[in-house]
């Protein structure tokens, strides 16, 4: 997603630049990176839309196998909360927790 904007942006919750603007324009796949940049209300640029990941129903063998941010994507979709220093053996077990808790 491309962001819109210039200078810096400063991450409170880790205390660093969350990003910096090159002329005039800022792109990142990483999921809380947009959700920061939208909040603060930096115009941005919907890139190709992607499918929704649908990780439902996987089990953690399968989940094993799915990209670390694919997973986030799904956990941020299902407003699942996770630990940003979260490994992705404690995301798969949030799904295969959530999955547990809807039988």
């Amino acid at each position: 997603m491309i962001f819109k904007g210039s200078g810096l942006v400063w991450d409170k919750e880790n205390k660093k630049i969350l990003c910096r603007f090159e002329d005039g324009e800022y792109n990142t796949d990483v999921k809380r990176e947009q959700i920061i940049l939208k909040e603060l209300g930096f115009l941005h640029e919907e890139e190709e839309a992607k499918d929704p990941v649908d990780l439902s129903g996987m089990d953690a063998k399968d989940l094993k196998k799915i990209n670390k941010d694919d997973i986030k994507e799904y956990l941020d979709e299902q407003k699942i909360e996770y630990e940003s220093n979260a490994n992705k053996d404690e995301l798969i077990a949030l799904i295969v927790g959530e999955q547990d808790g809807q039988e």
